[in-house]
């Protein structure tokens, strides 16, 4: 029986699996379900031989052509098979932002005197030719090194590899048992020469090379370092660093350590600094991305997260800093699924569904799928949602129990889904706790920081409406690929840059999730595939209170005037049309508020809604049917301005007077219908339907609700203030060009309430969720 593996020729025999075989060997495929099929990691390709494997199993049934697990395949009958594992689409190098060396201060560890080299006053080479750094991004899948000149800060090259201890699992806690239960720190040999292959690759002499920086998670950066493991496995999840620290013993979490010490070809007196750890499973490289990112120097709040199978999550600014760490499991790496895989070529990366539920992938690679990897099992939840096959509690809605995502038997089942709601739901606990923890409302977050290979890759719009990132607006979100890398960089190239990480990193409050007494009921709520609180499900506390820009066209204004729509106006008309917007550009200022509130109780003649009722049979049906939760009170006001100059003008240019009256219900109807469908478009990437604005005082709603909608609004600490839109006993308002609405959201009728509602047609937008007639209004 001839086994070739990777170039490599196994012993084996009849019976063997190719995992056994392969172990026996010594030859390492990778696995983080101790070889049950259930982590889909360890997937081979068969290049010949494949009559005398087994026959697929059951885990294996989505693998079309020549793909086997082997863990799996069986030999069972003399013959050569020869195969080859996959190597990670991750090696793509994530860039985040400019390497600019004159954006950075270059003063490094190691500097030049003369022809020396220097570090801390101490020569260290007399005649240093150059004086060149390392820095290593030490990740748990791939690992890149780049190679910096020190004087200039410029990066010279860069080289990236798999993580070659992926033998001892894909994960932490699998690698952490793996060095645990096998002497030797076999995990640290094997890193070590490959790290020396990567060093001998660069295109310098090593000797030329003084300093090298390792940014990577608690585990990857102990193992390293040749430090025991055991203690970061096992409650309470810390580092010998950490717990040094804790006994006052040490100053920082960072390491240091001579190169020689780990056999590293670099010049005979250079260091190796590992960055500081956070906390727990909060390790250097997400210090990295701090530093890189730079929020801890800001007076704005920020968040960064780091979505993976143990998520970590920082927020604050230059004042304060929180961090924590979540056990997400391997779900949105593709793990433990039916038909998921990492994000190897292969992979479904990103996909649609039709409305006949046909779907439409895209692969990375290129070629048939083999699988689905993190952001496309994002896309085809999102998908599944919007399209109405998947409820909010994971269930399809059609009774099969599974979708077809792909051909041959690949299929996304609820069992799934299930894993993928308790990785949604540890994510969402863990960021809903650190922000109840830092004592900050999520609307106030100015920036999101999405860093690592899976928030690069995601569909932020899909992820907010599953609820996994918070609904924030799409400009607060920055993707910063791989800014553990940067940061380790900027440690490299600058004393002052690493100084001010070790300051950071001392005063991080690292907290502790599982203490907090909520944290089970924000898990348990955030399993379920929905937007997060504060944001737009339910849209409360959301609120608008500002000046606007708004002139309106000349076409607006003409249909104001109601000029019949195929008759020209004489020049003159167009002359006092010029004169007017001129003013109003000059003077003029409109204004919206707007606020949502919560529908407290609906009965057939009324509704409560911000603890006031409104008297509106008609309205109170329709929110009835359409299942509505909210309501969202807004008022638009072309200022007080525009009342007194057409006022002042009746006496001497009655002409200008009216165009300028015409001008400011131009600009209230133009305001309204712009915020209409900005709000519609933003209900609708959140999965939510917006009944269109109503006003009292038309048809079926009384003029008396005036008072009540304009209550609302002020109750609000932003509201507006009796003289900026006053509400006469008559229920007229002031200034005269102002209106009130009220609009309404649901988070999702069924399609039997929407067939009594038709699209409004007033904007571009597909799948409008407009579903009555379009823009209605009382009169001024």
């Amino acid at each position: 029986m001839r086994f070739i593996l990777d170039a490599t020729e196994v012993d084996a025999a009849v019976d063997d699996s190719l995992f056994a075989a392969a172990e026996r060997a010594g030859l390492h495929i990778p696995t983080s379900c101790a070889k049950q099929g259930r982590c889909r990691e360890c997937l081979v390709e068969v290049e010949a031989g494949a009559e005398y494997l087994s026959e697929p199993s059951p885990e294996e049934s989505h693998l079309q052509g020549n793909f086997r697990l082997a863990c799996r395949a069986h030999l069972v009958r003399d013959g050569e098979v020869r195969c080859h594992t996959l190597r990670r689409n991750a090696l793509r190098i994530e860039e985040a932002f400019a390497d600019d060396a004159a954006s950075r201060a270059v003063d490094p560890i190691v500097e030049r005197v003369g022809k020396a080299a220097v570090r801390d006053g101490e020569v260290i080479e007399t005649h240093a030719e150059r004086i060149l750094g390392l820095a290593v991004d030490l990740g748990t899948t791939t690992v890149v090194v780049a190679l910096f000149d020190l004087e200039s800060g410029v990066r010279l090259a860069t080289q990236a590899f798999e993580n070659p201890q992926r033998f001892g699992g894909s994960d932490v806690i699998a690698r952490i048992h793996f060095d645990t239960t096998h002497p030797g720190r076999l995990l640290q040999r094997t890193l070590l020469g490959y790290l020396q292959r990567a060093i001998n690759a660069l295109p310098c002499a090593n000797h030329d090379i003084f300093e090298m920086t390792v940014a990577a998670n608690t585990t990857m950066r102990d193992l390293l370092f040749g430090l025991d493991v055991q203690s970061v496995g096992q409650m309470p999840y810390q580092s010998l660093t950490e717990q040094q620290l804790q006994r006052g013993e040490v100053e920082t979490t960072s390491l240091s350590m001579p190169a020689k010490t780990l056999r590293l070809p670099l010049h005979p007196r250079a260091m190796v600094y590992g960055l500081p750890l956070i906390g727990s499973h909060v390790g250097a490289d997400a210090a990295a991305c701090l530093l890189a990112t730079g929020m801890g120097d800001r007076e704005a709040v920020s968040v960064l997260m780091d979505v993976g199978t143990n998520t970590e999550v920082i927020i604050g600014n230059r004042e304060r800093l929180v961090a924590a760490s979540c056990p997400a499991g391997p779900a949105f790496e593709g793990g433990g699924l039916s038909c998921g895989v990492p994000g190897l070529d292969g992979a479904i990366e990103h996909l649609t569904i039709d409305e006949h539920g046909q779907t439409t992938y895209q692969v990375i690679g290129g070629g048939d799928p083999i699988g689905i990897c993190g952001s496309g099992l994002i896309d085809l939840l999102s998908k599944l949602r919007r399209t109405g096959r998947m409820n909010a509690q994971g269930r399809l809605t059609d009774g099969e129990g599974s979708f077809a995502v792909g051909p041959h038997g690949m299929r996304l089942t609820e069992f799934d889904i299930n894993e993928l709601g308790q990785a949604k739901g540890a994510n969402t606990a863990g960021l809903l706790v650190a922000l109840k923890r830092f004592g900050i409302d999520v609307r106030e977050v100015r920036t999101f920081y999405l860093a690592g290979g899976f928030a690069t890759h995601v569909d932020v719009d899909a992820a907010q409406m599953l609820g996994l990132l918070p609904s924030l607006p799409a400009s607060a979100f920055v993707k910063v690929g791989n800014a553990s890398l940067q940061g380790a960089a900027m440690a490299l190239r600058s004393g002052a840059d690493r100084q001010r990480l070790e300051d950071h990193v001392r005063r991080i409050e690292h907290l502790r999730l599982e203490t907090d007494p909520e944290f089970f009921d924000y898990f348990v709520d955030g399993c379920q595939f929905k937007a997060l609180p504060g944001g737009l499900d339910p849209l409360l506390g959301f609120r608008t209170s500002r000046r606007i820009e708004q002139t309106p066209s000349v076409a607006a204004l003409t249909r104001a005037l109601g000029s019949p729509a195929r008759r020209p106006l004489p020049e003159t008309m167009h002359e006092t049309i010029d004169e007017a917007l001129t003013l109003y550009e000059q003077h003029g200022q409109a204004w919206v508020w707007s606020r949502a509130v919560e529908i407290e109780r609906i009965d057939n003649q009324s509704f409560v809604a911000g603890g006031q009722r409104f008297h509106s049979e008609l309205l109170a049906s329709r929110y009835t049917s359409a299942d509505a939760h909210a309501v969202i009170a807004m008022a638009v006001s072309a200022g007080h301005w525009v009342d007194g100059e057409t006022e002042a003008r009746w006496a001497d240019r009655p002409d200008l007077a009216v165009v300028l009256d015409r001008l400011a219900a131009a600009v209230v109807q133009e305001t309204m219908q712009a915020m209409t469908i900005d709000l519609c478009r933003t209900a609708e990437a959140h999965e939510l339907c917006l009944l269109p604005p109503y006003s009292p005082g038309y048809t079926g709603w009384a003029m008396d609700d005036q008072h009540r909608l304009a209550r609302l609004l002020r109750d609000d600490e932003s509201g507006p203030s009796a003289s900026d839109l006053e509400v006469l006993d008559s229920g007229m308002v002031r200034p005269k060009n102002a209106q009130l609405a009220l609009f309404a959201l649901s988070r999702g009728p069924t399609n039997d309430q929407m067939r009594a509602f038709h699209p409004c047609q007033s904007c571009d937008l597909r799948g409008c969720r407009f579903r009555q007639d379009g823009y209605v209004s009382s009169a001024p």
